[in-house]
Protein backbone atom coordinates (compact mmCIF):
# COMPACT_ATOMS: atom_id res chain seq x y z
CA UNK A 1 0.00 0.00 0.00
CA UNK A 2 1.64 3.49 -0.86
CA UNK A 3 2.15 5.87 1.76
CA UNK A 4 -0.94 8.31 0.17
CA UNK A 5 -3.16 5.37 0.49
CA UNK A 6 -2.72 5.13 4.33
CA UNK A 7 -3.86 6.84 6.98
CA UNK A 8 -1.78 10.23 7.96
CA UNK A 9 1.22 9.51 9.86
CA UNK A 10 0.72 10.84 13.56
CA UNK A 11 2.20 14.71 14.46
CA UNK A 12 3.85 15.57 17.83
CA UNK A 13 6.24 17.23 19.31
CA UNK A 14 9.74 16.93 19.24
CA UNK A 15 11.25 15.72 22.50
CA UNK A 16 14.61 15.25 23.76
CA UNK A 17 14.30 11.56 23.85
CA UNK A 18 13.95 11.72 19.92
CA UNK A 19 17.41 12.76 19.38
CA UNK A 20 18.16 9.32 18.17
CA UNK A 21 15.26 9.37 15.68
CA UNK A 22 16.37 12.56 14.69
CA UNK A 23 20.42 11.59 14.26
CA UNK A 24 19.01 8.69 12.10
CA UNK A 25 17.00 11.00 9.99
CA UNK A 26 19.98 13.49 9.65
CA UNK A 27 22.37 11.13 8.31
CA UNK A 28 19.80 9.97 5.59
CA UNK A 29 18.71 13.47 5.20
CA UNK A 30 23.47 14.38 4.52
CA UNK A 31 23.46 11.40 2.49
CA UNK A 32 20.45 12.03 0.02
CA UNK A 33 21.38 15.62 -0.63
CA UNK A 34 24.20 14.85 -2.92
CA UNK A 35 26.34 17.04 -0.68
CA UNK A 36 29.88 15.81 0.65
CA UNK A 37 29.47 13.55 3.97
CA UNK A 38 29.50 15.06 7.30
CA UNK A 39 28.90 14.06 10.73
CA UNK A 40 25.75 15.48 12.26
CA UNK A 41 25.81 16.52 15.92
CA UNK A 42 25.81 13.24 18.44
CA UNK A 43 22.48 11.95 19.63
CA UNK A 44 23.19 13.19 23.02
CA UNK A 45 24.01 16.74 22.06
CA UNK A 46 20.86 16.59 19.89
CA UNK A 47 19.54 15.33 23.40
CA UNK A 48 20.94 18.48 25.50
CA UNK A 49 20.15 21.39 22.92
CA UNK A 50 16.51 20.37 22.95
CA UNK A 51 16.22 19.96 27.03
CA UNK A 52 15.28 22.87 29.12
CA UNK A 53 13.13 25.40 29.82
CA UNK A 54 14.56 27.48 26.45
CA UNK A 55 15.44 24.58 24.08
CA UNK A 56 17.66 25.65 21.72
CA UNK A 57 15.89 23.76 18.87
CA UNK A 58 12.40 22.51 18.41
CA UNK A 59 10.75 20.12 16.16
CA UNK A 60 7.98 17.93 14.96
CA UNK A 61 7.76 14.34 14.56
CA UNK A 62 6.06 11.98 12.04
CA UNK A 63 5.21 9.01 13.23
CA UNK A 64 3.85 5.64 11.97
CA UNK A 65 3.68 2.78 14.18
CA UNK A 66 5.64 4.40 16.56
CA UNK A 67 8.66 4.80 14.39
CA UNK A 68 9.85 8.29 13.29
CA UNK A 69 9.27 8.80 9.59
CA UNK A 70 9.41 12.70 9.38
CA UNK A 71 10.49 15.45 11.17
CA UNK A 72 11.14 19.39 11.11
CA UNK A 73 13.06 21.34 13.39
CA UNK A 74 13.17 24.69 13.53
CA UNK A 75 14.44 27.50 16.12
CA UNK A 76 13.07 31.35 16.68
CA UNK A 77 15.13 33.65 14.59
CA UNK A 78 14.54 37.98 15.13
CA UNK A 79 15.00 39.88 11.69
CA UNK A 80 16.81 42.97 13.55
CA UNK A 81 16.45 45.24 10.60
CA UNK A 82 12.80 44.51 10.34
CA UNK A 83 12.31 43.81 14.38
CA UNK A 84 10.07 40.97 13.17
CA UNK A 85 10.42 37.14 14.61
CA UNK A 86 10.70 34.58 12.09
CA UNK A 87 10.86 30.67 12.72
CA UNK A 88 13.78 28.81 11.02
CA UNK A 89 13.23 25.96 9.31
CA UNK A 90 16.75 24.07 10.10
CA UNK A 91 15.80 20.68 8.91
CA UNK A 92 12.93 18.87 6.74
CA UNK A 93 12.70 15.01 6.23
CA UNK A 94 10.51 12.87 4.91
CA UNK A 95 11.08 9.14 4.75
CA UNK A 96 11.53 7.82 1.38
CA UNK A 97 8.31 5.34 1.60
CA UNK A 98 6.88 8.63 2.98
CA UNK A 99 7.23 11.24 0.39
CA UNK A 100 4.61 12.37 -2.22
CA UNK A 101 2.03 11.62 0.52
CA UNK A 102 2.02 15.23 1.72
CA UNK A 103 3.69 14.52 4.71
CA UNK A 104 5.87 17.49 4.01
CA UNK A 105 3.75 20.13 3.61
CA UNK A 106 2.10 18.23 7.18
CA UNK A 107 5.55 18.78 9.02
CA UNK A 108 5.75 22.58 7.45
CA UNK A 109 2.14 23.48 8.17
CA UNK A 110 2.60 22.18 11.84
CA UNK A 111 5.63 24.02 11.93
CA UNK A 112 4.15 27.02 10.75
CA UNK A 113 1.07 27.20 13.03
CA UNK A 114 3.72 26.68 15.51
CA UNK A 115 5.47 30.14 14.62
CA UNK A 116 2.11 31.75 14.50
CA UNK A 117 0.92 30.98 18.22
CA UNK A 118 4.52 32.78 19.25
CA UNK A 119 3.92 36.11 17.33
CA UNK A 120 6.25 35.01 14.40
CA UNK A 121 5.54 36.53 11.14
CA UNK A 122 7.63 34.35 8.70
CA UNK A 123 9.33 30.95 8.19
CA UNK A 124 12.34 30.76 6.52
CA UNK A 125 13.47 27.81 4.74
CA UNK A 126 16.85 28.09 3.24
CA UNK A 127 17.16 25.31 0.15
CA UNK A 128 20.71 24.59 -1.46
CA UNK A 129 19.83 25.37 -4.99
CA UNK A 130 22.21 23.25 -6.79
CA UNK A 131 20.78 20.21 -4.99
CA UNK A 132 18.75 17.43 -6.53
CA UNK A 133 16.76 17.54 -3.43
CA UNK A 134 15.67 21.20 -4.08
CA UNK A 135 14.59 20.73 -7.66
CA UNK A 136 12.06 17.51 -6.01
CA UNK A 137 11.23 19.62 -3.08
CA UNK A 138 10.58 23.11 -4.87
CA UNK A 139 7.99 21.23 -7.18
CA UNK A 140 4.66 22.92 -6.54
CA UNK A 141 6.07 25.55 -4.70
CA UNK A 142 6.01 29.44 -5.48
CA UNK A 143 9.44 30.63 -4.77
CA UNK A 144 12.40 33.51 -5.18
CA UNK A 145 15.59 32.52 -4.96
CA UNK A 146 18.74 34.78 -4.05
CA UNK A 147 21.39 33.87 -6.81
CA UNK A 148 23.32 35.76 -3.89
CA UNK A 149 23.57 32.96 -1.45
CA UNK A 150 21.99 30.22 -2.97
CA UNK A 151 19.17 29.67 -0.65
CA UNK A 152 15.38 29.79 -1.79
CA UNK A 153 12.02 32.09 0.52
CA UNK A 154 9.77 29.61 0.00
CA UNK A 155 5.83 30.04 0.60
CA UNK A 156 3.15 28.30 -0.31
CA UNK A 157 1.37 27.54 -3.44
CA UNK A 158 -2.34 27.79 -2.98
CA UNK A 159 -2.69 24.03 -2.52
CA UNK A 160 -1.31 24.08 0.11
CA UNK A 161 -3.99 23.38 2.70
Amino acid sequence: MSAAARAPARLRCAVAEDAAAIRRMLDALIAHSGNPPVTPAPAEELARHMSGPRPDIEGVIAERQGEAVGMVLFFPWLSTWRGRLNLYIQDLYVDPAERRSGLGRRLLAAAAQEGKARGCKGLLLAVEAATRMRRDFMRGWDSSVSRRSGSGCCRPSASMP
